[in-house]
C-alpha cells in the first residue's frame, strides 16, 4: 500500500517553506560543529573512545540514544580544533516527566554544569539545549574529555545527539 501527500496549493507552499527552513537551521548548524557523535552508534562511540562503568542504549523514533542511572555515567573524547569559544549542545526527548533526570557535565574532570531535566519539556518531540563551557577548560587543548554522570538515585535521561559549536 502506498500513501501519498496530499495538499492544497497554500499548505504546498508553507511545507515546503518548513523544508526550506529546517534545511537551512540544518547548514547552520553543522557549519558551527567543531564535533560531534551520535550516543548509542558503535562506529561514532569508538571514534571517540567512550568509556562507560554502566550505561545502556535504545532508540526513539529510530534515533539511538544512551543513558546511565544512579551515579553512572560515560564519557566521549571530543576534538576542540584547538578553539575556546565553544558551547555544548545536548538532544534529548521532551518526554520523560516521570523520571527524575538529574546529572552532572564534566570536561577533563572539571564540572562545568548541573543539570536538572525532571519534567522540563513535557512533549513528543526531540529538544536541544546549549550549554556554555568555561574557556579555561578548553585553553591550550586540541581534545577533551565530555563525561556525563547521573546523581545517586536518578538517571541523566536519554542524550541523542552530542556536539561541540562554535559561539
Amino acid at each position: 500500500m502506498m500513501y501519498w501527500l496530499a495538499l492544497t496549493e497554500k499548505n504546498y507552499k508553507e511545507y515546503i517553506a518548513q523544508l526550506a527552513k529546517e534545511e537551512e537551521e540544518r547548514q547552520l548548524l553543522e557549519a558551527r560543529t567543531i564535533d560531534k557523535v551520535q550516543p548509542g552508534e558503535q562506529q561514532p562511540e569508538t571514534d571517540h573512545k567512550m568509556e562507560t562503568d554502566n550505561s545502556f542504549t535504545g532508540n526513539t523514533n529510530d534515533v539511538f540514544y544512551r543513558d546511565a542511572r544512579d551515579g553512572h555515567y560515560f564519557s566521549y573524547l571530543m576534538q576542540t580544533g584547538g578553539k575556546t569559544d565553544l558551547d555544548l549542545q545536548l538532544k534529548y526527548w521532551g518526554v520523560g516527566e516521570w523520571k527524575t533526570h538529574e546529572f552532572d557535565i564534566f570536561i577533563d574532570d572539571v564540572l562545568v554544569k548541573s543539570v536538572n531535566n525532571t519534567g522540563k519539556y513535557r512533549i513528543s518531540e526531540f529538544k536541544t539545549e546549549t550549554y556554555d563551557i568555561p574557556s579555561s577548560v578548553l585553553k591550550d587543548k586540541t581534545q577533551v574529555r565530555i563525561k556525563f554522570v547521573a546523581r545517586p538515585g536518578k538517571q541523566i535521561g536519554e542524550i541523542y545527539g552530542v556536539r561541540l559549536l562554535e559561539k
